[in-house]
């Protein structure tokens, strides 16, 4: 039997895709996911780095109280008096890592900046050069915390460490929200926003 004209028309409706209009639409996809993949890809590891800072936060509140209850702070306390608290994997005394976002590099050493490796894969940089001043309440002791542990090339978006500062009085801060006229052995400071990665944020 001969299909009707109408059966005809159904048929030629139910065609499927040119090979043109397969085409087109994987090159329409293949822009999209050039957009859309690096910044969800960019997210995640922000997130991620935001977690472990807080995570490095928290635990140097905690190594702090345990050394103010063991009766040993005073105000030549140093930064890596509190590693005895802390959980880590190693001791690094070589590893260069980012200084800042835009900056340069700062090293671990033996003598006055020394690391630790953690469990997260992040190093933290205990700058014993930046102890505390004196025990008033804006007196300081600085600590740097690097998410990825290296050296990243100036621009790059993992580039930036989180500068962390714990007060005699025990509030922990990072430098984007010091208090005006926060005191170290170094330096007088004050807040920098401009020193806080794009991937941490308090919320």
């Amino acid at each position: 039997m001969f299909a009707s004209s109408r059966t005809r028309k159904v048929l030629t409706r139910r065609r499927g895709f040119t090979l043109a209009e397969l085409l087109i639409s994987l090159a329409i996809l293949g822009v999209i996911a050039t957009f859309t993949i690096p910044k969800i890809l960019s997210a995640q590891q922000n997130s991620q780095y935001n977690a472990m800072s807080k995570e490095v936060i928290a635990s140097i509140a905690e190594a702090y109280q345990q050394h103010k209850l063991a009766g040993l702070l005073t105000t030549s306390t140093k930064p890596s008096d509190f590693s005895q608290y802390m959980n880590y994997l190693s001791l690094d005394t070589t590893t260069t890592i980012d200084d800042g976002i835009g900056a340069g590099a700062q090293t671990c050493n033996a003598t006055n900046s020394k690391c630790v490796r953690l469990a997260n894969g992040g190093l933290l940089y205990f700058a014993d050069w930046a102890s505390f001043s004196g025990s008033s309440n804006l007196s300081a002791a600085q600590f740097s915390f690097d998410p990825n542990g290296k050296l990243d090339p100036i621009g790059s978006p993992q580039k930036g460490n989180l500068w962390i500062f714990v007060y005699y009085n025990g509030k922990v801060t990072i430098y984007g929200n010091l208090d005006p006229g926060t005191l170290s052995t170094d330096a007088i400071r004050n807040p920098e926003p401009s020193r806080t990665p794009p991937w941490f944020s308090w919320n």
